[in-house]
């Protein structure tokens, strides 16, 4: 995962708010804002959303971790799981996924072309 230095900065906004700004991003015709990265400020939040390449990703349940997970964490969280969710072939033949996504857009910032 990408280290935020400003990780503070996201505490200040309530969790009601969030997730009223991620479910407006679903509205949003931004391919940068779709699939994962309606998370942005979570899940890339140094990457502009330039550099940002959507494949399609993203739309797949969030569970709730086991109990035993959370009392090992420490605290009640859930998991994105693809293994609930049929995966379907791009048109490129490509499996979309969270991690090819994630490593193409930081790669895309880091050597713009």
């Amino acid at each position: 995962m990408i280290h935020n230095r400003h990780q503070a900065e996201l505490h200040q906004t309530s969790g009601t708010l969030w997730q009223q700004i991620f479910d407006f991003r679903k509205m949003l015709k931004i391919p940068a804002l779709k699939g994962i990265y309606r998370y942005h400020e979570f899940i890339g939040p140094i990457l502009p959303l330039e550099s940002i390449i959507y494949l399609g990703e993203g739309h797949t349940p969030m569970v709730e971790a086991s109990e035993f997970l959370q009392e090992k964490v420490g605290l009640r969280f859930f998991i994105k799981t693809t293994a609930r969710t049929p995966v379907l072939r791009s048109r490129t033949g490509a499996w979309p996924r969270p991690c090819p996504a994630s490593s193409i857009s930081s790669t895309r910032d880091l050597f713009p072309t």
